[in-house]
């Protein structure tokens, strides 16, 4: 599973990409490449960047990352083959295209790029073989049609180009030979609206594709499979719902909550429907609005434990420490081992000053589970200010030892040795809270 972090960098660089800001764009890359070195789609797209950026040869050692990832990669293979293009060296290039109509006889960008590579080094013939296969599966592909036009006057077929030009463009006259490629960029909205079959694809098909490519990460593709859904079908609340989560997923809060608002339009009866507007409405602080999507997906479904939590958590935002553990309990009734509700409740009391009540539930937490780092973090911080330091430092260290690089934690500890040290003189520092998660 790809961490969101490794996915926000991913974002960002495509995001700065499409501005054609390469530099950025290969920062943020970098970023998620660090994260996770075997996330193909970062390298995928780090690859294209150093392409845009002239470094072919960075270039070409993405892809064989990529490829070696997931050789089944299509994109990554057709992509390798053209900078081996750039490169002049056409006997590899042609592996990789050969690799991709080896994998997908259907595949119209391996053959295109056959054709081109063909066509360049004067093989004409066979050029127009592939061209013809690119016409078969898409006979609407104004690009091949205008190469194989190329392919065939130079085989001295003037005609039969001239034919192909006029369908093209009754004003195209006559061009030299065959022109090198201009298919490098990869469109992520190259989708077609019909399927193998020739069959118009509906908005069921367009909405379980978006989830597909959604659940695989690939946001772009999902809204722009969602927003065709919907095209074909406005009232398909599911479409509104997802297009909404996947807004949501790239932070564009308020473009996802109209969509929720639609989709609750359309079917006010879905408990998730309103959860998840509740969840938006949290994001941004519209903590009223929140509470009350909480409630209504609550009066629908009074056993959604996940939207206790989080009106818990939108009524800690309001000072409403009574109502918020009220929240919690409902969580715990069903779930008494969910350590994030028992953190929770111990913020909610700390909060209030009842540091022995606080002081239960961070242990409850840490009972079940020993590694929530916010747990062990905020029990510290509130042993520390009962001036039990030496306990509040084996918690510390104990968060060092999961995470060596939790930096508050070493701050922290760090700051009650010395208050060991000069015995309190100086008096006792504040140690801030870790939040509600």
């Amino acid at each position: 599973m790809v961490s969101k972090e490794c996915l926000r960098h991913t974002r960002l660089g495509e995001a700065a990409y499409k501005k054609r800001d390469f530099a950025k764009a290969l920062e943020e890359f970098d970023k998620a490449i660090e994260i996770d070195s075997k996330f193909d789609k970062a390298l995928y797209n780090k690859g294209l960047t150093l392409f845009n950026m002239k470094d072919l040869d960075a270039a070409i050692k993405c892809y064989d990352a990529v490829v070696k990832l997931n050789p089944k990669n299509k994109s990554a293979w057709n992509n390798r083959g053209l900078i081996l293009m750039e490169l002049n060296k056409p006997q590899d290039a042609m592996k990789c295209f050969d690799k991709v109509t080896d994998m997908d006889m259907k595949d119209v960008e391996g053959w295109f790029n056959k054709g081109c590579l063909l066509a360049n080094f004067g093989k004409y013939d066979d050029a127009i073989i592939c061209f013809d296969e690119v016409l078969h599966l898409n006979p609407n592909d104004t690009e091949a049609l205008s190469k194989k036009a190329l392919a065939l006057e130079a085989t001295g077929r003037a005609d039969e180009a001239q034919q192909l030009f006029e369908k093209l463009d009754p004003t195209i006259g006559k061009g030299g030979a065959a022109s090198a490629i201009s298919r490098f960029e990869v469109d992520i909205f190259r989708m077609g609206d019909v399927d193998e079959a020739g069959q118009k694809i509906s908005d069921i098909e367009w909405l379980d594709r978006g989830s597909k490519l959604h659940t695989d990460g690939d946001l772009d593709r999902a809204i722009f499979c969602y927003n065709k859904a919907i095209e074909l079908n406005p009232k398909n609340a599911n479409a509104w719902f997802s297009l909404g989560n996947a807004l949501s997923s790239i932070a564009h809060t308020d473009e996802a909550i109209k969509c929720y608002d639609t989709a609750i339009k359309l079917k006010s009866d879905k408990s998730e429907f309103w959860y998840n507007r509740g969840n938006a409405l949290l994001d941004i602080r519209r903590i009223p609005e929140a509470i009350q999507s909480y409630d209504s997906a609550l009066r629908l479904n009074p056993y959604k434990q996940d939207a206790w939590f989080n009106k818990g958590v939108a009524l800690r935002y309001l000072g409403k420490i009574k109502e918020a553990n009220e929240c919690y309990n409902e969580v715990l009734k069903a779930d008494p081992n969910n350590d994030r509700a028992w953190f929770n409740k111990g913020n909610a009391y700390d909060s209030e000053g009842k540091t022995s009540k606080a002081l239960y539930c961070y242990n409850k937490a840490l009972s079940i589970n020993p590694k929530n780092i916010d747990a062990l973090y905020n029990k510290a911080a509130l042993l520390h200010d009962k001036r039990k330091i030496r306990d509040a430092i084996t918690l510390f260290e104990t968060i060092l030892t999961i995470d060596p690089k939790h930096r508050e934690a070493e701050l922290a500890r760090d700051s009650c040795y010395r208050e060991l040290t000069d015995k309190g003189k100086n008096g006792l520092h504040k140690i801030s809270r870790k939040s509600d998660s």
